[in-house]
């Protein structure tokens, strides 16, 4: 009976969720499309699928350079996408992607992704990781204090911190790491000081 329900629902579910989706598109565009054009950019930069056609026509509209930051595989993001969207997502893509004229992303594998299925030029792969070594900050962050996560965990500096930033979803790595650190604490031969800080917007989690 629950199943039967479930997929009677599916279709009107599917049609709500395209509704919202074109909608949300044509608002944001009318929106905003205007006074950005009206400023004349010289570059217009966008990212996640929202901005994607807002981004290629404002460009087009003013004469300047489109940049848009693929941060995450759009039509494959968490949580998994109702069955109807995926296709309008890759559609919309196959459409305004190739009038790009840089692509950014954070991985290879997305990078890849994107040139084949959209015969675009390799997107740029930017890392979203800090240098390995410690940078100097610049002099306009160095007038107010600053406060790090080890601070207010009130770690020393000897203790291991891992830091999670970012959406509490699966796919996330948050499992396996989360089933690391507990194979870690009963491994004796292992008696690190290691704590793993979840930080989503202004809260923490230890």
């Amino acid at each position: 009976m629950r199943n039967g329900i479930k997929a009677l629902w599916a279709v009107p579910r599917a049609t709500a969720y395209l509704l919202m989706w074109y909608l949300a598109h044509g608002v944001f565009r009318r929106v905003f499309a205007p006074s950005i054009t009206a400023f004349q950019p010289d570059v217009v930069h966008g990212h996640d699928g929202l901005a994607l056609p807002l981004t290629v026509r404002v460009a087009q509209a003013s004469g300047a350079i489109c940049v848009f930051d693929s941060h995450e595989l759009e039509a494959h993001r968490n949580h998994p996408l109702i069955w109807a969207m995926r296709p309008r997502i890759q559609a919309l893509e196959r459409r305004f992607l190739p009038r790009v004229n840089a692509v950014l992303t954070v991985s290879r594998t997305i990078a890849s992704h994107l040139e084949e299925h959209y015969a675009i030029k390799r997107p740029t792969v930017l890392y979203n990781a800090p240098p390995r070594t410690p940078a100097p900050l610049p002099q306009r962050w160095k007038g107010s204090p600053r406060m790090t996560v080890r601070y207010e965990a009130e770690l020393n500096a000897t203790a291991v911190l891992l830091v999670y930033t970012g959406n509490i979803a699966t796919g996330r790595g948050i499992e396996q790491t989360l089933q690391n650190l507990a194979e870690l604490e009963q491994n004796a031969q292992d008696q690190r000081d290691i704590h793993l800080e979840v930080v989503r917007q202004n809260w923490t989690a230890c």
